[in-house]
């Protein structure tokens, strides 16, 4: 089986080290980047079952994982002022309930990281690869460049993102996928004085929220903005006038507990980028042979890291569904097999998938105490008991997540709540 991945980010690179565990070692990266590891994006979060999926990949993936994310400790809600309203050891609780830590990532070293720890990657990656155009056969699907180059295959995955080439070849008709009720202006800041490493803040007030995760070196922040009704997502990122307008707007707002304002991390900004939030599910995921991965079919809000958790929870189911399908019919499947596979695979995954997209979009509104319903959810989270939210909502996240399940983990940690799929070791 050979098989075309169109897109290096995380989903994609997770996809061809998920393919080798599997023994499927013939497949291309095709990336549209000039450079895999490109700065670009703020922070990606690895929830405990994806950490249990580096694990399983190997490579000296979770060794060298460990060492690159800073240890995350306190959570910390705060109101409109940034008076503290509740403060939890979240990320310890995490840790605790599921064996694994939660890691926190600037987006271009978890990539660099994946890239790196690749076998073979200079000839299995390819950059300045913009795709033009998809035909398929009944026994074969071939990828065509801009600067001529083709790819045929056995299988096309489309892991480019939200604003996805591969869906709008394979879906023509599908104009606005998604639909966006929040705006993002997001970054990266060298960390504050008035900050701690470790610590995450999410600020409500009104219809704006803050967040932001320390590093020992860095800030990585985002600032939410309801729009007045949803709608039809922006196709990229807003011009620069509008982001400084944005951001000049709300400097003066309390960014957190010790005094620091917006203006502060503004101004000492590494990159930030003004963007929709798109959010949604596609209803089709795939046609004939070729499928599409990760933001490309399904896009959630970024405030409770589920995006990239999610695409590599797709990525392995899907490398599970093709191992099984090379078991039974060889090297080279045929379009039933591989229609069965992806339409299987499709079915397995929407229901979390939906339920992630749901609950982040909720959990941001909580922060905003967007409503009364809400509202009352925030004030007793905030009276209640400080595990609350670890025990009662989040393990959904953890506990549900899936493993490749052909692969044993080295560590085969299990914390408090036992994991609804153990890999292959924890089954012996």
């Amino acid at each position: 089986m050979r098989v075309i991945i169109v897109g290096a980010g995380p989903a994609g690179l997770v996809l061809a080290h998920a393919l080798l565990r599997a023994g499927i070692d013939d497949f291309v990266v095709l990336e549209r980047r000039s450079d895999v590891v490109e700065a670009s994006g703020a922070g990606l979060g690895l929830w405990p079952h994806s950490v249990r999926v580096l694990d399983q990949l190997g490579n000296g993936l979770l060794e060298a994982a460990q060492k690159m994310a800073p240890r995350m400790e306190k959570s910390l809600r705060l109101g409109a002022k940034g008076e503290v309203i509740l403060e939890t050891n979240l990320f310890s609780q995490i840790e605790e309930n599921h064996g694994h830590p939660f890691m926190l990532f600037e987006r271009a070293r978890l990539i660099q990281l994946l890239h790196a720890h690749l076998p073979n990657a200079s000839t299995r990656i390819h950059t300045n690869k913009h795709v033009t155009s998809l035909s398929q056969t009944p026994s074969a699907i071939t990828v065509s460049c801009a600067d001529g180059t083709s790819y045929t295959g056995s299988i096309v995955l489309g892991a480019d993102g939200v604003h996805s080439t591969i869906r709008r070849l394979l879906l023509p008709a599908l104009r606005t996928p998604f639909t966006a009720t929040y705006q993002c202006l997001f970054g990266t800041s060298p960390l504050p004085a008035l900050l701690p490493p470790g610590e995450m803040t999410e600020l409500a007030s009104g219809p704006l929220s803050i967040q932001i995760l320390t590093t020992p070196t860095l800030a990585v922040w985002f600032l939410y903005l309801r729009h007045p009704t949803p709608r039809p997502p922006s196709t990229s990122s807003y011009p620069d006038a509008e982001m400084h307008a944005l951001a000049a707007r709300y400097a003066a707002h309390a960014a957190s507990h010790s005094g620091l304002l917006f203006r502060d991390l503004w101004d000492s900004r590494i990159r930030a980028k003004l963007v929709d939030l798109e959010e949604g599910v596609l209803r089709t995921w795939s046609a004939g042979r070729a499928a599409l991965v990760g933001d490309a079919a399904h896009k959630m809000a970024s405030n409770l890291a589920l995006g990239a958790n999610s695409a590599v929870e797709s990525a392995v189911v899907l490398v599970n569904g093709l191992r099984a399908l090379v078991q039974r019919e060889g090297p080279e499947p045929g379009a039933e097999g591989v229609r069965a596979v992806l339409e299987g695979w499709q079915r397995e995954r929407e229901g979390r998938v939906g339920w992630c997209v749901w609950v982040s979009g909720s959990m941001l509104g909580w922060a905003g105490w967007l409503n009364w319903g809400l509202w009352f959810l925030g004030l007793f989270g905030a009276a209640g008991d400080e595990r609350l939210v670890a025990d009662v909502v989040l393990p959904w996240v953890a506990r549900d997540g899936v493993v490749l399940d052909f692969v044993p983990e080295t560590g085969g940690k299990v914390g408090r709540v036992p994991w609804t799929h153990a890999s292959p070791e924890l089954l012996n």
